[in-house]
């Protein structure tokens, strides 16, 4: 076995070869799915690589055009060490981070999903993503349809910045998705059959070419969190057993992805793909286990969360547990999107939630504490483009999370208003 590139001493960093290797040393036969894939696998493998060399590697880009960009990224990743000096060298309290898959991440993380495809959005973008990152807030969730992939580029360009300025790429999580279309960024070998609703695909050969389009608009070699954007759109349009093939086709390509240095995890970013019976949390867990085992780098979710959508903390029948209990079950991350619903819950809440928070004077603040104060949720993505929203938001830095006791009286508040 060690002739095997990748295999020998120095291990392969694909954990599906590592997985199917290890049943064949124990003499446990493979499946005909599982055969296939180890050779796909083996035939793809490069010897063991540096972190430092992961940028130069565009061999497995399907669209040569993206090389000598992909070729000019920035190396490195988002780790434990960098995220924990950035919490040290500022003033923030260490409640203000949490821990994430090895990850030390800011509970406020910045969204870039909303405004105009122009210049002045661009610029306003950049500006207030870099002062996050020198105020303290090391998340930034974006996507490649963000604005025409605008919003990504605005992220990159941000980036650079604070490098330049002394900052370092381990301090900052980069997570971004891919899933739907755009007419200037669609590789040509895509088929019709790929696409779902005329808008929407995670077929391998669309994520590899989604994932280096990624990486050159945020000039970084590994992105840190790579989601499927909205899998459900996949799934209004296919059977339960298509689907499932689906989705065991974008893991393989994702896990592929990450042998390759090209992202460090993956996960899904949905609204609505487990409010289907026939979809569950852990069933993708268990999907992702069969495909590479129990070190698979399907460990983040993000689904929206707020005081007014709390689906994903709310048990089943005959208490059947929530999104968020099979998710700690599991040991992902869950990021809360729409934290405060694109502005709808920053004003005008009930005066019953501000006696339930003492201390916060902001509706806005209200909104945003009770989800960073959720138990099982590592971050709020609130989108930020303006300076003041930076300075807003980061005045909850010093604010202690809700008591249990006062967490809990908020929940039934809320649970009273629904009844």
């Amino acid at each position: 076995m060690s002739s095997i590139p990748g295999s020998g001493h120095q291990g392969s960093r694909h954990p599906g070869v590592q997985a199917l290797l290890q049943k064949l040393r124990r003499n446990t036969p493979l499946g005909a799915h599982e055969f296939a894939l180890l050779k796909r696998q083996i035939s793809g493998l490069t010897p063991a690589r540096s972190e430092a060399s992961w940028g130069s590697d565009a061999g497995r880009s399907t669209n040569p055009a993206l090389t000598d960009r992909v070729n000019d990224t920035l190396s490195g990743a988002a780790d434990l060490v960098g995220g924990a000096l950035c919490a040290s060298g500022l003033s923030l309290p260490a409640a203000f981070y949490n821990r994430a898959q090895g990850l030390t991440v800011s509970s406020i993380g910045i969204g870039t999903h909303r405004g105009a495809s122009d210049d002045q959005t661009d610029a306003a973008y950049r500006a207030a993503i870099g002062e996050s990152f020198r105020r303290g807030i090391n998340l930034v969730d974006t996507a490649i349809n963000y604005r025409n992939q605008r919003s990504e580029r605005a992220v990159g360009e941000a980036l650079r910045t604070y490098l330049t300025a002394g900052g370092r790429r381990d301090q900052i999580t980069i997570c971004t998705k891919g899933g739907f279309l755009m007419p200037d960024a669609i590789p040509p070998a895509l088929q019709a059959d790929d696409v779902a609703a005329s808008r929407h695909s995670i077929a391998p050969l669309f994520l590899r070419d989604q994932i280096d389009r990624s990486r050159c608009n945020l000039g970084i070699a590994t992105i840190d969190v790579y989601y499927l954007h909205n899998p459900e759109v996949q799934l209004a349009s296919a059977r339960k057993t298509v689907f499932q093939a689906i989705m065991r086709q974008a893991f393989e390509a994702l896990e592929l992805a990450v042998s390759d240095g090209k992202i460090r995890f993956y996960g899904v970013a949905t609204w609505t793909l487990f409010h289907d019976d026939h979809v569950s949390l852990q069933g993708l867990f268990d999907l992702a286990q069969a495909i590479a085992g129990d070190e698979h780098h399907f460990r983040f979710l993000q689904v929206p969360f707020n005081l007014g959508m709390r689906d994903a903390q709310q048990r089943g029948i005959g208490g059947k547990p929530s999104l968020i209990e099979v998710a700690a079950v599991c040991g992902m991350s869950v990021l809360a999107s729409a934290p405060i619903l694109q502005g709808r819950l920053a004003a005008d809440l009930p005066d019953a939630l501000a006696t339930a928070m003492p201390g916060l004077t902001r509706d806005s603040h209200r909104a945003l504490q009770f989800v960073r104060s959720t138990p099982g949720i590592v971050a709020a993505l609130v989108g930020m483009r303006r300076l003041r929203h930076v300075a807003d938001n980061l005045a909850l830095a010093t604010e202690p999370l809700l008591s249990r006791d006062a967490y809990e009286a908020c929940c039934a508040l809320l649970d009273s208003y629904r009844a």
